[in-house]
Formats: structure tokens, sequence, C-alpha cells
């Protein structure tokens, strides 16, 4: 972290809150308090919800103690921790390549295995109370769009062909034509991957789609930006990495568990697609493999 940049850290503000003396904390809230100070990478991408099953107490009780602690509430208080892990990002991307070029293969190696395990496991915290929501707007929508654009394009044409094969009316939108988006309606929804450093044409097409009624979906790195306000749903992702590039394998299990969820929402639909695609598959002889 970069000190001069940040000369308060979240975890500093929030101890010296704390021990102001001014507030008596009970058993619950000092739970609270130690979980938030032990897992300060979560905080920015919760809900008080979400926190509260975390640590085994009420809604109630987590907006109560960031109230008590001078906070004017929960929300104020993860946008202080927001603020600071996305200073964090912009540090990590500065110094990235230093690290990659000071760092053996071997050691590199262990280190990105090590890495995306824990990516994993923080994405499953982060997306488990969004991902049911998001897949339930997907299932439900006339038509599906999905967005990405640059580095993130990749990532739209694989949850495009995913969901492609389980329900019609999948749309992916072209950087050169996006002409769709300005056809959708409240019935629609779209989908937007929005990773660092966050294409403006895919920032710009998913406040269209907000703006016309749709339902939206945001699969992206840091949800602390601006444009994390356009999305009904938004679906964090880890991508810390030891390599050159981030990783994608937490967003590659969330787009997963995501087609898995819809096509769940809906089994005879999923059925009846699956079969279509594959008597059709057949019938052009396109696969070496039955």
């Amino acid at each position: 972290m970069n000190q001069s940049a940040q000369p308060v850290s979240f975890a500093r503000d929030l101890s010296q809150r704390v021990a102001g003396g001014s507030v008596r904390l009970s058993a619950n809230d000092e739970r609270i308090v130690a979980y938030i100070l032990e897992h300060p990478g979560e905080i920015p991408f919760m809900t008080a919800d979400s926190l509260g099953r975390a640590v085994g107490v009420s809604r109630a009780a987590i907006v109560r103690l960031a109230h008590r602690l001078g906070y004017d509430g929960f929300t104020h208080l993860r946008d202080v921790s927001r603020d600071e892990f996305a200073g964090a990002e912009q540090f990590q991307g500065n110094s990235i390549i230093s690290r990659f070029l000071e760092s053996d293969a071997d050691a590199l190696s262990d280190a990105n295995v090590r890495q995306d395990i824990q990516n994993l496991l923080l994405t499953h915290r982060l997306v488990s109370d969004a991902l049911p929501k998001a897949a339930a707007a997907i299932s439900a929508a006339s038509a599906v769009h999905i967005i990405g654009s640059r580095e993130d394009f990749g990532l739209a044409f694989m949850l495009h062909r995913s969901l492609h094969y389980i329900r019609p009316a999948v749309r992916l939108t072209d950087e050169g034509f996006p002409d769709d988006i300005f056809q959708m309606s409240m019935h629609d929804t779209a989908v937007a991957l929005i990773f660092r450093r966050y294409p403006k044409l895919s920032v710009s097409l998913l406040k269209e789609a907000k703006a016309r009624g749709a339902r939206t979906v945001l699969i992206t790195n840091v949800p602390a930006r601006d444009f994390a306000s356009y999305a009904d749903h938004v679906l964090p992702t880890a991508t810390d990495s030891p390599m050159l590039y981030r990783s994608m394998v937490a967003t590659v299990a969330v787009i997963q568990s995501l087609v898995a969820a819809v096509a769940n929402l809906d089994p005879e639909r999923t059925r009846r697609a699956l079969e279509a695609y594959e008597r059709f598959v057949q019938d052009q002889d396109l696969l070496l493999e039955p």
C-alpha cells in the first residue's frame, strides 16, 4: 500500500475507533471487529447480511456496531474499505511485473496454485448471496445480452457459448456494432464482464442497459468502481496472481456456477435445448466423438 496516498489505513481507522474507549463492545461486537480485521480483503464486497452470516450475528448487529463506531452505517464502513481496496489494486498493478521477474519458475508455479485456491475460496464466499439472484434474472429474461470488450471478450464469449446451449435468445454484443443493446427492454437481462483496466465501451453499454430498464448483472474484480451502481447483481471474483497476468480461475468458476444455476432453474427447458443441440451435432457429423 502506498502510505503517502493512504495515510490512514482502513484497519487502523477501525482500530482507532475501537480503542477510543467511547464505545463499550459486547462479545458479538468483538467478534465482528475481529472478523473485519482478519478479513480486510472481503469487506469491500460484503453486505451487512453476508457479514452477519460470516460472523454468526444478525444484520441489525452489524449496522448498530457501525453506527456506534461513528460510521453513517455499514455502507459507509464498507465504502471506506473499498477506497483502500481500490488503491491497493492500483499498487498491485504497478508492481506485478517486478515481482514476476524476481521469482523463479518453480516458486511461481507453487505460488500460483496456492493463490488460485485462495481466490476460489474467497470468491465462493463473496458471490454466495448474489449468484442465485443473478441466475434468476438470466433465467427469466426474454433475451440475454452478454457484454465484454478487449481482454474481457474471451470471458464474455465463454459465457455466451455456455448459456447458448441451455436457453434461447442469448446474444453476444459485437464491439464494433453494439446495436442490440439499444433494443433492450425491461424484459431482458444484460450480463457485463468488466475487469481491470475497465474498458469504457463495456461500462457505457452496461449503463445503457440499465437506463433502458433491463436487469443487469456485473462480473468484475473490483465492485468499488462507480460503474457497479449500474448493476442489479454484482459477482466479484478474486483475481490476485503472482504471475505476469491476473488469474481468471475463480472468474471461470463463477461463470460455470452461474450457468449451472440457470440450467437448474428450468430443467425442462435445459433438457430440450441440450437434446436439440445434440441432434444438430449428430446430424451434421461435427465431432469425432459422439
